[in-house]
């Protein structure tokens, strides 16, 4: 389809292509982001999923804390690189989403308390941790958890509680995390600060 000047319409939404958002050099295997020109890794869904599968095994109960830390080191670095931009808390927010889904992380939306954001929930379409068949019952997004945790922390500078409300794990793939502001990092929390490496976090250890 073309508009009466010959030329096709731009590309709505629902049809952006991945080079919209980054380049790749395939002579060298390298990945840039088109807005920050860093470079970035695809990882595949499936080797997502192997991973926390895995460390489920290696780790058994403890599994859930390490998952969620190293989730919340991805998180920490993902709201550091945003918030760079020097927008404001509820724009760099707002810009998690879009990278989201341009990472291919599902269709991610906020609801609740997106003023003051002391309490509101994110929650994932096609959920990456609950795309491969896996191990495990319900919820299985640790990992995920601890990336909505670590962006929350690092974004707007306070710490928080996240907790999984909803898994989609072999039901629909609709999964929903509650994000609530606390007065102090819990004990887990300033555990994993102290392996990311990010000025704000450290001046907090």
């Amino acid at each position: 389809m073309t508009s009466e000047d010959g030329k096709k319409p731009a590309s709505p939404e629902g049809e952006r292509q991945v080079n919209t958002f980054y380049n790749l050099d395939y002579a060298t295997g390298i990945m840039t982001n088109r807005a920050s020109g860093k470079r970035v890794m695809v990882l595949a869904t499936e080797a997502w999923v192997t991973l926390g599968s895995v460390l489920r095994k290696a780790f058994g109960e403890g599994a859930p804390t390490y998952m969620r830390q190293v989730g919340y080191s991805l998180g920490v670095s993902l709201g550091h690189n945003i918030i760079g931009r020097a927008l404001s808390p509820s724009d760099t927010n707002r810009a998690i989403l879009l990278v989201a889904r341009a990472a291919g992380w599902g269709k991610v939306t906020y609801s609740g308390d997106t003023e003051k954001w002391t309490r509101y929930t994110t929650r994932f379409e096609h959920c990456p941790s609950c795309a491969e068949d896996q191990t495990g019952t319900p919820p299985v997004c640790d990992l995920l958890a601890g990336v909505v945790n670590g962006i929350a922390d690092e974004v707007f500078m306070k710490p928080h509680r996240v907790t999984e409300t909803i898994c989609g794990y072999k039901k629909d793939g609709v999964c929903e995390f509650l994000v609530e502001e606390i007065a102090e990092p819990t004990d887990e929390q300033k555990h994993w600060a102290s392996y990311v490496l990010f000025p704000w976090l450290r001046r907090r250890r």
